[in-house]
């Protein structure tokens, strides 16, 4: 049933009806939503829905039609485009730095969450057995935390970086961590015209000179 659904999508020829996108909620946030409200306004017959999850959505089962992820799926009838590159530096607030001894310093991790298992193999492999004060499942949370002076975080350069309450711990040493942005669409419907376009348009945004991310 899913694979004639599929067929359906596929036979699309205009640019019109419903494209749904999962993505990293910062990222979708941050990043992806201005190029995607961009292409709905000059189709105005074209609705987005953009999913910010954590999790990653089947594509096989119709939860989104369009992923964006930083795990690529090692199996599945889809087609893979890499986007680009998301960099991580280690990050405190600068206060907190200036008044806590390096030896002192505490780190903000990741707890039971599969999707960002890499950053925290990092932090683990930095803290070299210093303790970590505070723990979220969320880049979100984690950047608050680390504003707040709860101690070091690694998170991502194009939200940090430009952070007036934060600073680079590290400033002149390259990314502690570097990850593959990819996108993800099942093959039955890669040629429809909307996810074409949304497609398109997501390769143009990563592309952009003016783009945070590594191509």
């Amino acid at each position: 049933a899913m694979a004639v659904e599929r067929i359906t999508i596929d036979a699309r020829s205009t640019l019109a009806g419903s494209v749904t996108i999962s993505a990293p909620p910062l990222l979708a946030a941050e990043f992806l939503t201005h190029p995607l409200v961009t292409l709905q306004k000059q189709n105005p017959k074209l609705t987005i829905n953009v999913i910010g999850e954590a999790r990653n959505a089947s594509l096989d089962h119709r939860e989104a039609d369009i992923a964006v992820r930083l795990n690529r799926p090692d199996r599945g009838d889809f087609t893979i485009v890499k986007l680009g590159e998301m960099t991580f530096r280690l990050y405190a607030n600068p206060d907190y730095l200036a008044q806590t001894p390096e030896e002192e310093r505490y780190f903000i991790g990741y707890k039971n969450s599969t999707a960002n298992v890499a950053q925290q193999g990092v932090l683990e492999k930095i803290a070299s057995g210093r303790d970590f004060s505070f723990f979220a499942n969320s880049v979100e949370i984690q950047q608050s935390a680390a504003r707040s002076g709860a101690g070091i975080a690694a998170l991502p350069d194009f939200v940090a970086q430009n952070d007036p309450m934060l600073t680079s711990v590290l400033p002149s040493k390259d990314p502690v961590l570097s990850r593959d942005i990819w996108l993800i669409v099942h093959s039955d419907i890669k040629n429809a015209k909307p996810i074409r376009a949304v497609i398109q348009q997501l390769q143009d945004a990563f592309s952009n000179k003016m783009s945070p991310f590594k191509r």
